[in-house]
């Protein structure tokens, strides 16, 4: 793509008009922060005279990229006359159509890109690669000279990634936990100051600038562009879908366990009732301090049923190649060790999501795997 954007740019400074050698692309630069680079993004996207899109599967299911795909058209005129404005390359094959409300002419793109997209000439056939470059700075220029966009609004490029439409289950997650209340008895040893009446608003992690634990995994899940459908009580979604799982509501999960949670006996039950032939694709961390007293010892067969749910799902979200329920005993001692392990086990949800899609066959409320 770095290498696409340099070429880009020397074709454009080749091409005879008065205004080609005035443009300039944006692209994100390495090693900028966060904050820099946001800032950057959405000022080109506000004052920029064209969009260049490299469609590829990639492309189409990047929740950013569907944020600065929006922040852009903000600024189109709404009968369609700045239109070609948004310069469609074809960039790798599209295995399937693009989402609703994205008019592409795949057959033109095909024509124009080749079949299998600019990167496969840029590697397969050079000549045809440059063809399609200079092609695409023609419809820049041409945005530039004819196309009167108004600049737009530095606000326009949403904080929070919005999924495209029909975004694939693949890339979105439900967070769920299984966590005691203050509502009810706490055991000794365990800290109220950590709980509140709801279940995700745990937060057993309280140094300064702490939020609840559901929280800070949806915020690392998002920046890690997956689309969160919703964070829910463990047992309040159980009781919802029981007997009502559907494919077309199957996505991965990642399971945020309170271990004080297992002293409460119809937690415990709700959760050792995890039935392997219906299970959900799931990831499950165990989050504490270890400051805390260690849980007491469960009977042996629970003790069993735990190690076999960490092990049938857990796999080397804590380091363990192969965990046990005992082998965590250690904990997650900070919310930074924590953020820094939900990327490992939203990997982990992912996988077990795409394993057991393709033990499952489609229903007519699923598309199937896309």
């Amino acid at each position: 793509m770095t290498e696409f954007h340099a070429d880009l740019n020397r074709a454009l400074a080749e091409r005879p008009s008065r205004s080609a050698g005035l443009v300039t692309g944006y692209l994100d630069g390495p090693g900028e922060s966060d904050q820099v680079r946001r800032a950057r993004r959405s000022e080109a996207l506000a004052r920029s005279k064209a969009l260049v899109v490299l469609c590829s599967p990639e492309y189409f299911q990047d929740a950013e990229c569907h944020n600065e795909w929006l922040a852009f058209r903000k600024r189109l005129s709404p009968d369609g006359s700045s239109d070609s404005a948004v310069i469609t390359v074809l960039w790798e094959r599209l295995w399937s159509s693009a989402p609703d409300g994205v008019a592409l002419d795949e057959q033109d793109l095909r024509l124009q890109f080749g079949e299998n997209g600019l990167r496969h000439q840029l590697a397969q056939r050079l000549a045809q690669y440059r063809v399609g470059v200079r092609s695409v700075a023609e419809a820049i220029v041409h945005a530039v000279e004819k196309i009167d966009l108004a600049p737009g609004a530095e606000t326009g490029l949403s904080r929070e990634p919005q999924p495209w439409p029909d975004h694939p289950a693949v890339r979105s997650l439900r967070i769920l936990v299984l966590a005691r209340t203050t509502g009810e008895s706490l055991p000794l040893g365990c800290d109220p100051a950590d709980y509140s009446e709801l279940p995700e608003l745990w937060q057993p992690y309280r140094e300064e600038g702490a939020r609840p634990l559901a929280e800070l995994a949806a915020a690392v899940a998002r920046d890690s562009n997956v689309h969160v459908r919703s964070v829910e009580d463990f047992e309040r979604a159980g009781t919802r879908a029981a007997g009502t799982v559907e494919d077309a509501e199957l996505v991965p999960q990642l399971l945020l366990l309170d271990r004080w949670a297992l002293q409460n006996d119809t937690m415990l039950r709700h959760l050792l009732g995890y039935n392997p032939q219906r299970r959900r694709p799931m990831a499950v961390m165990v989050p504490w301090v270890p400051r805390a007293e260690s849980i007491p010892r469960r009977s042996k067969q629970e003790i069993e049923q735990l190690r076999l749910l960490t092990w049938d799902t857990l796999n080397v979200a804590l380091g363990q190649p192969t965990p046990g329920y005992e082998h965590l005993r250690g904990g997650i001692p900070d919310a930074a060790t924590f953020a820094a392990l939900v990327p490992v086990a939203l990997r982990q949800a992912r996988n077990a999501f795409i394993q057991l899609r393709a033990l499952r066959p489609s229903t007519p409320h699923s598309k199937g795997p896309r």
